[in-house]
């Protein structure tokens, strides 16, 4: 991919450097030629010379010296060697150019200023000096790169000439110039071009990018560097990459793209949480997710995440989608320690700094985009119909009755002896309906984007005010996200030394939720869970047009209507945010420049829900109605003070940064819940009659750090960077508050040693190898502390009941730091003139001191205490290879990276129980299924395993004796331990699920003015734990199954598939229970994007005044190829906890989309 990422970086980072500086340079050569507009002739200049067997160079020499005239000629054909004399005094030009023709074979024509110099040609009688008469014409026209954008900055000059100008910030440019005359289009990065002018008027152009060019900028903590000096692992995206996807949040535009870092979309909600990780999990307890920097602004991702009422579950939104992705320049991760130790206890997890697109100089430009579009869910199982459930529901009860005492019942009793759960004549009658619910909860929905914005800039001003509306139906039903924002970046220099710059970016975010998580004992919830179980057998509405009332209908308590879920209840959710920086930056000498930045963050949540008096509602929630309510109001500032000092001394180049941080955090929470609702008018807290929950917390934390870092360079060949950080926070002990991150790197380019001379098959090549230790900070912000709860007491002779407070946790004044060390060893490897490019990047991360709770004595009065405790390690390798296919009028490029990580607890430091940590994933009843074992990955899956299922009474006989109450059709359970009974003693690692390796695969195409993008992203291995179809594949004659379960164990002649069991209401042999029957291969290739585009050509464009334009068709999520049998590979239950991956269980699922969109240019 670096070759797509060189060709953004090229077009847009040295746009922002130099694009201001070749303006103002060329702007002063043309005012120059401008004053001397009056043509000089070689027969009226008079000149003195004095040469006596001279080169040839020596006398054009002097003639460039002593008049205004310049020679043009061509290297390999005119020899400078050869000896003249002339000897004259004050005659003309003309005359002295006639004296060296006749001693030379050259002839001589002036155009303008200039002197050609021309070979004679045999048999032709050409003049020795010649005067070229030709008039000049007025030449306009357009330049853009490869893509069709248009390129500010452009050189556009005369050839052999000094006349020239430089291209406005919508490429255009206007020049006048003699007839028949070349012009010469060069710009840093891109290849030069020469344009005949002929007779034309109007000439575009077109410029490729120069693929040996490799001065590339990346941005850094607190500032930038040439991609060529840099030392760490350094990967970018630029805004045409992000700008190809329809996206809600900017973090899916790296999904696939970047070598070590995996981005799952953890839900397929609009506006939903998305799972970035940088190199694997480092942390148990601590967050997973790296550290993002907009502007320069260290943003806490997490800080307004909170409780969503009655499910009691974090938020299931990104909070990142409050920026809109149309307003971003670049994305660089910083992946390695090297990279990211500046930003110290926060750069564990990796960094990704955030630059937004700023303003120019040139014309106002005003770019409009636009597109729209429609959604489908990208799988959806298919349930059993009507009939099938029946046919299901009346075996399940049939088996359960048999099991009670199988001498003496029968599938043929009546109804009448059986209790009423096990009759079966209810589903003997023809069902009234056969609902697919699933079908009824999902839709075909719409999305749109509407982003305008207007860029330009002076000698003393540059800005870019933008404005965007992102709407974004859901594919569930009632769910939605909508998104507002403005920015306005704006840079003033108000003296030859001072720039002073503002950033300044509203946004009110709208979510609307409908309730997916099957959390805790709420499951009736959820709405995905609900169409899974509803039955198909019951109607969606009833004659009147109302719901249908299931629980009427005989559904079991936990279970409604799922349209009541997505029409009748409501969440609506809203995120107001404003984020400014203001900035000043001065230079004190020309080596020396102090930056001051402050900045704020503020932030208010509200979260909403209601759930109205009905009675399709089960009791759970008292067919009352119930309202929450939770609001939050937070506010991030922080203060930055730098100063750099970069030095050129001959061949060594050196830089040193130092700096000084402050940063504060603050957030106040309030939450509430009533009921006993009047009526389903007012939906307040205040409409319902008892106040059943009421809290309010504050919270703060705070930051203070000093940095510094020194890079060197000698000769661009030998490369150091160091960096030290010491950060000071709130959240941890008085004996550790402090903690120091120290990094260094070195680099070597090779390829520019004498010893490797210059060659065709490698262009340029590079090692790089880092050490260094970062933090992870993200813990409680009041952890260390001897925390107070609230308890009762009972005091007095009347034994009273009184409120009180007693101590909750334990203090641990030495609780410190998470920290990371981490070695990369790279290389970076271009061939073929860097048509192909390869890096590679070997690392081991080990995190130590992990944040864990251990046990302590109980004369503590407590049971643990979160200690800094166990190591985890992570290692592995990433590769990116890009290529230049062809590169002609048909162009091809393709990016591929790859990345595999390993991971492994080694230590728990004593928590858990014998070097073991369970989790329970807070899913009713499924106990704990995930293990955190030493010398193991991250939590892996817990179960039981299963050798088939017992085919009848003699495999019952022979194998069944650890299983008392199995019966032929009941699954064989494997005795792990021997003891000879299956219970909690067998359960071992039945699934890991972290991926082997993932990639991503761009292939680019385009001809003339067609561009073809297609993107492929995958993952291999990785294990789902499918709770979706343990749930629907139970066969416990309760709910709705998965039609797959009809081909399952009917009988001694009718086995089945040998995957699904016989159907039992009882299910006495525990054939629900978690297994490896519910584990699933999550590996899977997506057909991620292919877009299709047309750019139409300037000069049409130019005819109704538009500067560019561009039309295009898209889809995502179009095709993948996967063994999984749920909705998605991809969706994980929690993007909260970072140890809760690998299971699947109702889960909002991705979509399929499809857009069509246009880009104006004005």
């Amino acid at each position: 991919m670096e070759n797509n990422l060189r060709r953004q970086l090229i077009m847009l980072s040295k746009r922002l450097i130099y694009a201001f500086l070749i303006q103002l340079f060329f702007c002063t050569v043309i005012l120059a030629n401008s004053g001397n507009a009056q043509r000089k002739n070689i027969e009226k200049v008079k000149i003195s010379m004095k040469l006596q067997e001279k080169s040839l160079a020596e006398f054009f020499n002097q003639v460039e010296s002593k008049t205004d005239f310049k020679f043009t000629y061509t290297d390999n054909l005119v020899d400078l060697r050869q000896s003249i004399t002339v000897v004259e005094n004050n005659i003309s030009l003309y005359d002295v150019l006639v004296a060296v023709s006749m001693q030379t074979n050259l002839n001589f024509v002036q155009v303008n200023e200039n002197i050609h110099v021309k070979v004679k040609k045999e048999n032709l009688k050409d003049k020795a000096v010649e005067v070229d008469q030709n008039a000049d014409i007025n030449v306009r026209g357009v330049v853009k790169d490869g893509t069709g954008q248009p390129l500010p900055g452009v050189t556009v000059l005369v050839k052999g000439t000094t006349i020239g100008t430089v291209t406005e910030l919508d490429g255009s440019y206007t020049l006048t110039a003699p007839e028949g005359a070349v012009l010469v289009f060069s710009f840093v990065g891109y290849v030069v071009q020469e344009v005949s002018i002929g007779n034309q008027s109007v000439i575009d152009v077109t410029l490729n990018e120069d693929e040996t060019s490799l001065d590339e900028v990346v941005v850094v903590g607190y500032g930038t560097q040439d991609r060529r000096l840099v030392t760490g692992a350094i990967s970018s995206i630029k805004s045409e990459e992000i700008n190809l996807l329809p996206l809600a949040s900017f973090d899916q535009a790296m999904q696939g793209r970047i070598a070590g870092v995996q981005v799952s979309q953890s839900s397929g909600a609009p506006g939903g949480a998305v799972t970035v990780r940088v190199r694997g999990f480092g942390s148990i307890s601590a967050s997973n997710e790296p550290l993002y920097v907009i502007d320069g602004f260290p943003f806490d991702a997490q800080a307004n995440q909170g409780n969503t009422g009655f499910s009691a579950s974090q938020f299931s939104i990104n909070p990142l989608s409050t920026i809109d992705p149309n307003d971003i320049e670049s994305i660089d991760v910083l992946k390695d320690a090297a990279a990211a130790a500046i930003y110290g206890s926060r750069g564990a997890n990796g960094v990704i700094i955030i630059t937004t697109k700023k303003g120019k100089k040139g014309s106002p430009i005003i770019d409009f985009g636009h597109y729209t579009g429609w959604q489908t869910a990208t799988n959806l199982p298919p349930l059993m119909n009507a009939r099938e459930y029946n046919e299901m529901m009346v075996e399940a009860r049939n088996w359960a009755w048999v099991d009670g005492n199988p001498s003496e019942r029968s599938f043929n009793d009546p109804d009448d002896i059986r209790p009423g759960n096990l009759r079966v004549s209810p589903f003997l009658q023809d069902p009234i309906a056969d609902t697919d619910w699933l079908d009824e909860i999902f839709r075909t929905s719409m999305m749109s984007n509407y982003n305008l914005s207007i860029r330009g800039g002076s000698d003393n001003i540059n800005y870019a005010i933008s404005g965007g509306f992102f709407n974004q139906d859901g594919i569930i039903e009632s769910s939605g996200f909508k998104r507002f924002n403005l920015r306005a970046n704006v840079e003033v220099k108000a003296t030859e030394r001072l720039k002073i710059g503002f950033n300044f970016s509203p946004s009110l975010s709208m979510h609307d939720r409908v309730r997916t998580e099957a959390t805790g004992n709420f499951v009736q919830g959820s709405v995905i869970h609900t169409a899974i179980s509803a039955r198909p057998s019951f109607p969606v509405y009833n004659e009147d047009g109302s719901l249908f009332n299931h629980r009427a209908g005989g559904t079991p308590p936990f279970l409604s209507n799922p349209l009541f879920v997505t029409n009748e209840l409501s969440e609506d959710l809203e995120i107001q945010r404003l984020f400014t920086n203001v900035y000043g930056e001065g230079k004190i000498t020309d080596d020396i420049t102090i930056k001051v930045l402050l900045g704020t963050d503020i932030n208010n949540v509200t979260n909403l829900q209601f759930v109205p008096r009905s009675p399709n509602w089960p009791p759970f929630e008292a067919q009352v109605g119930r309202a929450y309510s939770f609001q939050s109001q937070s506010l991030s500032w922080l203060n930055e003070n730098t100063i750099t000092y970069n030095k050129k001394i001959n061949d060594h180049e050196f830089s040193i940064l130092g700096g000084f941080t402050l940063q504060e955090f603050k957030i106040n929470r309030m939450d509430a819940s009533s009921q006993n609702f009047a009526n389903n008018a007012v939906e307040t807290i205040g409409a319902g009659t008892v106040i059943t929950s009421a809290s309010q917390r504050n919270e703060e934390w705070s930051l203070v750090s000093y940095l510094a870092r020194t890079t060197y360079n000698y000769k661009d060949k030998y490369l150091f960077t160091g960096t030290v950080r010491t950060d000071g926070s709130s959240r941890f002990g008085t004996n550790t508050k402090y903690g120091f991150f120290p990094s260094v790197s070195l680099g070597w380019r090779f390829t520019e040693e004498s010893f490797l001379p210059e060659n065709d098959i490698l262009s340029d090549g590079k090692f790089r190898f880092s050490y260094g230790i970062s933090g992870n900070n993200t813990i409680g912000n009041y952890s260390r502390f001897a925390l107070l709860g609230n308890t009762r007491y009972v005091l007095g002779p009347n034994q009273q009941v009184v409120a009180g407070l007693s101590p909750s946790s334990i203090a641990n004044d030495d609780l410190g730091w998470e920290t990371s060390e981490q070695f990369n060893i790279g290389t970076d490897l271009f061939f073929a003139n860097n048509r192909i490019g390869l890096l590679a990047d070997f690392y081991v991360k080990n995190t130590k001191d992990l944040l864990l709770n251990v046990p302590v004595p109980v004369a503590t009065g407590f049971t643990n205490a979160i200690s800094n405790v166990g190591e985890v390690r992570n290692w592995g390798w990433e590769f990116m290879l890009n290529t230049v296919n062809f590169d002609s009028k048909f162009r091809w490029t393709t990016d591929f990276n790859v990345s595999f990580n390993k991971n492994e607890i080694v230590s728990l430091g004593g928590a858990g129980e014998g070097g073991v940590l369970f989790l329970e994933p807070p899913i009713f009843g499924i106990g704990q299924i995930l293990k955190n074992a030493e010398g193991q990955p991250f939590s892996q899956l817990f179960g039981f395993k299963t050798d088939g299922i017992f085919q009848d009474d003699e495999d019952v006989a022979t194998n069944g004796e650890a299983q008392p109450f199995a019966r032929p059709g009941d699954i064989k359970f494997v005795d792990i331990n021997g003891d000879g009974n299956i219970d909690a003693g067998d359960r071992t690692v039945i699934g890991n699920p972290l991926p082997d390796f993932f990639y991503g695969i761009n292939n680019q195409f385009s001809y003339g003015n067609l561009e073809l993008v297609v993107f492929l992203q995958g993952v291999h291995g990785g294990d789902i734990l499918n709770v979706n179809k343990q749930s629907g594949g139970s066969l416990g004659g309760t709910t709705n199954q998965l039609k797959e379960a009809t081909d399952r164990w009917r009988s001694i002649d009718d086995p089945g598939n040998g995957f699904y069991p016989r159907a039992n209401f009882s299910d006495r042999n525990g054939n629900s229970r978690i297994s490896d029957r519910w584990i699933e291969d999550g590996s899977f290739l997506r057909i991620k994007n292919v877009t299709i585009a047309y750019n139409f050509s300037p000069t049409f464009l130019k005819r109704i005044k538009i500067k560019n334009a561009r039309i295009y068709a898209q889809g995502t999520n179009l095709l993948t190829i996967t063994k999984y049998s749920g909705f998605d590979p991809e969706v994980s239950f929690s993007s909260n906890n970072p140890l809760l991956q690998g299971i699947d269980w109702s889960v909002y699922p991705l979509n399929r989309n499809f857009t069509v969109g246009v880009n104006l240019s004005f």
